[in-house]
């Protein structure tokens, strides 16, 4: 990113991290690790980064977009839907298709 960020005009505003499966997994860990780099994440069909639940205080002000098919057999929405609610973030700018 930092190259990417030297060689173009990057609005720092609009920049997201998502991916599929394993790499929606690594945009949640991107989010926690990095948030001041982020405005959002978007993890689809993914299940939430095994970090322990203060490391996710780090998205209070990241936009998430979670894209999570109910009938996925492979990685269960229920896991992603637990995070949610322990985290309150049906009160907030938060999208669940």
């Amino acid at each position: 990113m930092r190259q990417v960020r030297r060689d173009f005009a990057i609005d720092s505003t609009r920049l997201y991290v998502g991916g599929v499966s394993a790499q929606g997994n690594a945009a949640w860990a991107h989010g926690i690790l990095s948030s001041d780099q982020w405005a959002g994440i978007v993890p689809v069909s993914a299940g939430t980064a095994a970090y322990d639940e203060d490391y996710y205080r780090n998205l209070e002000h990241v936009g998430i977009l979670v894209v999570h098919g109910t009938e996925d057999t492979l990685v269960a929405v229920e896991g992603v839907d637990q995070r949610v609610e322990r985290r309150h973030w049906r009160e907030r700018r938060w999208l669940w298709l």
